[in-house]
């Protein structure tokens, strides 16, 4: 393929900016690890605290409702508090994803010779992102509501058919997103995205399955080797690579 020859040679004309993009990426993946460590550790507290309220409560006591009323308070506040704490890390994993990876694939696309304001580029890494996270929201609504609207029916849809709707919502939220950020140049508007998503869909999801489908793998491997030296080196001489070489090749293909 043409793209595989540009990408290997945009990679080494440009050796300097890619170690860079190497370098962020790694940042991305320490920033993430700890931003969900310091998730889980803040959550864990206000967890046990629930079941703990919950375990006091026990379905077969007759007083199971007033315990519930006398309670309620504790457990709404309880409530209150873990939505807050994951209200506050979301916003700090969209800005995070912003910053780092908004800078990863700025600077594929100065790998690849694309001529694009820095400015204008974040404005529309952004835009793009916006949209993305507001597709992924109405889509995730619609399959919770289609959800409630059965069981009201008495109509039982299988775990496993909301598990396939909610991976394919997914996939198709993230080829659209990627797609947007590889074709950051072309993406004046709405118009001009969709005209260019007709024309380079199936170049698009060729590069998509490529960079995604690489990731996966690369990350799945690095779950076997959590807890020993291993994982540092793959994911320092294989890993961080790999996602580079995979913003660079799904960037060629849609050009």
């Amino acid at each position: 393929m043409k793209a595989i020859q540009k990408t290997l040679d945009a990679i080494r004309k440009s050796k300097g900016l890619a170690l860079v993009n190497c370098m962020v990426d790694g940042v991305y993946i320490v920033s993430l690890a700890w931003l969900t460590s310091n998730l889980m550790t803040e959550l864990a507290p206000l967890m046990k605290g629930m079941q703990d309220l919950f375990s006091k409560i026990s379905p077969t006591d007759p007083k199971a409702s007033e315990l519930l009323v006398a309670n309620q308070a504790q457990l709404m506040d309880t409530y209150s508090q873990m939505m807050a704490v994951i209200g506050i890390h979301a916003i700090l994993f969209v800005i995070l994803w912003i910053i780092l990876s908004g800078a990863s694939w700025y600077l594929a696309h100065r790998i690849c010779k694309t001529k694009l304001p820095w400015t204008q580029y974040a404005k529309q890494f952004v835009s793009v992102t916006a949209i993305g996270i507001a597709l992924a929201g109405v889509l995730y609504l619609a399959i919770i509501s289609v959800g409630q609207a059965t069981s009201a029916i008495t109509m039982v849809i299988p775990p496993e058919a909301i598990y396939f709707a909610t991976l394919v919502m997914t996939i198709v939220v993230l080829f659209l997103t990627f797609f947007g950020y590889a074709d950051i140049p072309h993406n004046t508007g709405i118009r001009a995205y969709l005209s260019r998503l007709g024309k380079k869909w199936k170049a698009g999801a060729i590069g998509f399955i490529v960079f995604v489908g690489s990731v996966v793998v690369t990350n799945y491997l690095m779950q076997f080797l959590i807890g020993t030296v291993w994982v540092f080196l793959v994911m320092a001489f294989v890993a961080l690579p790999i996602y580079c070489l995979g913003r660079i090749f799904m960037i060629e293909m849609v050009k």
